[in-house]
């Protein structure tokens, strides 16, 4: 059976992002910030993580340890759907769905309790940036083995107003898990919270094979490179401006998305009838 494309519900699907758009009071996300990612080289990388841990704090998702491993499976339709949209331009709001775990034991075969489904918004601002807003809902083994099997109906019992009408209309299309992306992050963070900088490495993806992700198996994408994520609430401090115009990082960040660049790779059909950059 063929599935049907997600493109003639977009307009629901927009409707339901609303929900989480900057003056959202529904309590069920948080987040509403600005996003700089760049990839640099490892020398890079070291320079400025120096720079970094000089003035902010290390974030330790694992007591004891420096850096964690992240496992997030990405969720979309069979055709891609929910990625054409998101490379779509313009300021239409954009969704991703993800199980995301931390830790050693956090793989996509083995259960971790700090794992938990993810929505991550994309929302552009009349006049303003474009800013990134998070929802998230843990979830039993049991409601977690139907959406892993492609059964989107999942419905919690708490935190209905965004997350069960964005189930339920995502399970009408067929939404199940798609590709695995792995790495390893080292997170600093100011004492407001209102600063946040990560230095990801070793990033991975891999398909879904069943319920898991052959992650011995998943090809290394960007080689020895480190992906530096900047997420901040108000400007950027005039210490960091000045260390990346030192190291010739631009301030502005780049175009870069883990999942974006995991898709064409691993499903190069997703791509077909999308501009080339």
């Amino acid at each position: 059976m063929t599935t049907p494309r997600l493109d003639p519900a977009f307009d629901a699907i927009d409707g339901l992002i609303s929900i989480g758009g900057p003056a959202s009071d529904t309590g069920e996300l948080f987040g509403c910030r600005t996003e700089r990612k760049l990839v640099v080289a490892p020398e890079a990388a070291a320079a400025l993580r120096t720079l970094v841990a000089a003035r902010l704090a290390l974030e330790q998702y694992v007591p004891g340890r420096r850096k964690t491993a992240i496992h997030s499976i990405y969720f979309d339709t069979a055709d891609f759907a929910l990625y054409r949209r998101s490379m779509m331009a313009g300021p239409a709001p954009s969704l991703k769905l993800r199980l995301r775990a931390y830790g050693d034991a956090a793989t996509p075969d083995r259960p971790d309790p700090s794992r938990f489904l993810e929505a991550k918004l994309g929302v552009t601002v009349a006049g303003g940036p474009r800013l990134k807003r998070k929802a998230r809902l843990s979830l039993s083994d049991r409601k977690l083995a139907r959406l892993m099997a492609g059964n989107g109906s999942v419905k919690p019992i708490s935190r209905r107003k965004f997350w069960r009408p964005l189930l339920e209309h995502l399970a009408a299309f067929g939404v199940g898990p798609r590709l695995t992306v792995s790495y390893v992050r080292e997170a600093f963070v100011n004492s407001a919270g209102t600063l946040r900088i990560t230095f990801d490495e070793g990033y991975r993806a891999s398909l879904i094979a069943g319920t898991a992700s052959p992650l011995d198996a998943a090809p290394g994408l960007l080689g020895d490179a480190v992906v530096v994520e900047i997420k901040f609430l108000v400007d950027l401090p005039a210490w960091l401006l000045d260390a990346l115009a030192e190291l010739g990082l631009p301030p502005e960040g780049q175009p870069f998305s883990k999942f974006k660049t995991a898709v064409p790779l691993l499903f190069p059909v997703a791509t077909t009838g999308l501009p080339q950059s």
